[in-house]
């Protein structure tokens, strides 16, 4: 059987800020923002082929959803390779969402 999902070496970065506590720290952080970079996926691999089952399992903030949001074209990845039926998600999305169905609740 061929693999309908291919993904290869998945990353996704954020860059946030670092939050002060206390007035102090608030006043400090509209001057002075501290970038914080934050790696909600990485380096993930795996392959689904035609007729499987597929669960993602992980703790709170493992990156499950981002994953997911990926694979549907929703979010831009930082790194690695995404092939679905033929579709790269970021790149051919407009044909790619005809071919899919998904319900974030």
């Amino acid at each position: 059987m061929e693999n309908i999902i291919t993904v290869d070496k998945l990353s996704k970065k954020h860059i946030t800020y670092k939050r002060g506590s206390g007035l102090k720290e608030s006043l400090k952080a509209l001057f002075f923002r501290e970038k914080v970079p934050v790696t909600a996926v990485n380096e993930v691999s795996f392959n689904v082929q035609e007729g499987d089952i597929v669960g993602i399992l992980g703790p709170n903030g493992a990156g499950k959803s981002t994953t997911i949001k990926m694979l549907t074209g929703t979010l831009y990845p930082t790194g690695g390779s995404i092939d679905v039926m033929g579709y790269n998600p970021t790149k051919n999305r407009k044909i790619y969402v005809q071919q899919i169905g998904a319900v974030f609740g």
